[in-house]
């Protein structure tokens, strides 16, 4: 009898894209101003889809200074400005906590920049490090490990021999944000995937 064995995939059936908006990079002196996620699920052609969406801002009084914030994070700063339309950081764990839901502890985040805004997330407070006790997740927020973008990146493009364009939508004036940046990358992810894959 001959035994045909079927391809399996590993890749993860569920993902979280995950970016923020900061007033800049440095952990100790600045700050969080939108943060955005996607809940996705693997179908059956390995691509990711959409299944539902994030989206907060965290309340300052901080101004745009860099011309990069005058330019593409105005609306950002205003929306953060604004006690109607942001949150404080109790309230942006809590809406956080509650858009993860049931799929706490195990929902592995994903995105181009996930080790930078995982770290900016933590220090914030507005997600807990979770971690694994005898092969079970202990209830966090995110699952500890990360899907890297980047490396995957690197490999599709060497398989393809070129940087190949997966038809972004160009930073724009008063466009720059982190919900269309996750959708973006949800793009990249999948056009990153089918370059490997297939």
């Amino acid at each position: 009898m001959i035994t045909i064995q079927t391809k399996t995939s590993f890749l993860p059936e569920k993902l979280v894209m995950i970016d923020c908006e900061m007033t800049g990079l440095q952990l100790k002196s600045d700050i969080i101003l939108q943060v955005a996620m996607l809940k996705l699920s693997l179908d059956s052609s390995n691509n990711y889809q959409i299944d539902s969406e994030f989206e907060g801002f965290m309340y300052t009084d901080r101004v745009p200074t860099s011309e990069f914030d005058k330019t593409y994070l105005k609306h950002i700063y205003q929306k953060c400005n604004n006690k109607n339309t942001s949150r404080s950081p109790e309230e942006l764990r809590y809406e956080i906590k509650n858009f993860i839901g049931k799929d706490r502890g195990t929902l592995m985040p994903v995105g181009d920049c996930v080790p930078t805004d995982i770290e900016f997330l933590l220090h914030a407070g507005l997600i807990d490090r979770n971690y694994y006790r005898n092969d079970r997740p202990i209830v966090g927020t995110l699952h500890y490990e990360f899907f890297e973008m980047n490396s995957l990146k690197l490999v599709a493009r060497h398989r393809l021999g070129y940087k190949f364009d997966a038809n972004l939508s160009d930073i724009q004036e008063g466009k720059h944000d982190a919900l269309v940046d996750c959708k973006n990358q949800l793009i990249e992810l999948n056009a990153i995937l089918n370059a490997i894959l297939n």
